[in-house]
């Protein structure tokens, strides 16, 4: 295909665009984020069925804001 591309389009040159850029790299982030937020999911849903196997209650971490009390 880059044969192809460079053989027709021979004086064509590649743009590199600030809105492209950002698009990759908000993609990007948006795909690890996904990831991570299902890995955190799967691992709480195996933590309460953990604690239902074990006849305990499901005590899930909490987070103050932010990281501590609140003011």
């Amino acid at each position: 295909m880059i044969k192809a591309v460079r053989r027709r389009f021979s004086n064509a040159s590649q743009v590199k665009d600030r809105f492209h850029v950002q698009k990759l790299a908000y993609d990007a982030v948006q795909e690890a984020r996904i990831k991570y937020r299902w890995e955190a999911s799967d691992a709480e849903s195996k933590a309460i069925e953990e604690a239902k196997g074990n006849k305990r209650s499901y005590q899930p971490e909490v987070f103050g804001w932010p990281f501590g009390t609140m003011m």
